[in-house]
């Protein structure tokens, strides 16, 4: 588990926020298997000292060593390629000033008849990426990726079409993707905290019998500490909501909208946009079944 985790967590680097969604997916999902084995019967039959063994391992990759803003900046590059490419096949001109090629399609007498060029796209593309790699710097809120970018990015408005057609087409596709992982670095970050909180609460029933009555208990049994308890979305550091009830535990995230929202809907089991809107992140000792039985 470990390793396949350090393995996903390497592939983050050098990806594009693209590549970097897609394993930082794998990552959750390790992450996931690992906190629904510790919480299972096979968990609590494992060995104290493993089950802190791997909770320690856990402990060196809760972060990455590559920011958000670096991947921008990846896939700036991959993007400014796409926007030459696309314009050498079309064969239009690489601006009023240098007209390298001549107008080969019909796609390419279209664009230059609206005005644009190479040097056009590519400076509306790098004005985009410039407003995200400065977002990226920023602390994590709902829509703050996007904050400062114009309407026809954030889905709010068409694009301009009859300005920049291939601009608006490249950038409009690259935005529908990164909208929906833009939080997907916190996600990770809280998988791995719950998993570890997971191998702590079977740590603490096998010395003391039971769950722990309240989060401030598991936190001086010492097996893990306040910070990994801490809620990642949380914007004033609050620790997760932790409850026992008879057999089973949960543990519970303000998640992507950053307020508690009591537990109401659980964002993996969300079943509508609205749901999703107002939903926490929880997770429970009967994690597994609950997943199987959703599956069915």
């Amino acid at each position: 588990w470990l390793r396949s985790l350090e393995q996903a967590r390497k592939a983050v680097n050098g990806g594009g926020i693209l590549g970097r969604a897609v394993a930082l997916n794998t990552a959750i999902l390790v992450a996931g298997e690992i906190r629904m084995f510790a919480s299972s019967e096979a968990g609590f039959g494992a060995g104290e000292d493993e089950l802190i063994e791997v909770a320690a391992g856990l402990g060196e990759l809760v972060w990455f060593d590559v920011p958000q803003v670096q991947a921008f900046d990846d896939d700036r590059t991959s993007v400014m390629k796409a926007v030459s490419e696309i314009y050498s096949q079309l064969g239009g001109s690489r601006g009023p000033s240098e007209r390298r090629h001549t107008l080969g399609s019909v796609s390419g007498l279209i664009v230059a008849m609206l005005g644009a060029d190479e040097d056009l796209t590519a400076s509306h593309v790098s004005a985009v990426f410039d407003v995200l790699e400065r977002n990226a710097q920023d602390p994590y809120s709902p829509g703050s990726l996007a904050r400062d970018l114009p309407g026809w990015c954030r889905g709010a408005s068409r694009g301009p079409w009859t300005r920049d057609p291939v601009g608006s087409a490249l950038i409009g596709a690259y935005m529908k993707n990164v909208g929906a992982w833009s939080f997907s670095d916190l996600h990770y970050g809280l998988e791995v905290r719950s998993a570890m909180a997971a191998i702590a609460l079977s740590v603490y029933r096998k010395r003391h019998g039971d769950w722990p009555a309240g989060i401030d208990e598991l936190i001086a049994d010492g097996v893990v500490g306040r910070d990994v308890l801490s809620d990642p979305f949380s914007p004033s550091g609050e620790l997760l909501v932790y409850s026992a009830s008879g057999d089973g535990w949960t543990l519970r995230s303000a998640g992507p909208n950053q307020k508690d929202d009591g537990g109401r809907f659980n964002l993996a089991f969300a079943a509508s946009p609205e749901e999703a809107a107002n939903a926490d992140i929880i997770y429970t000792s009967g994690e597994r079944a609950a997943r199987i039985a959703a599956s069915k």
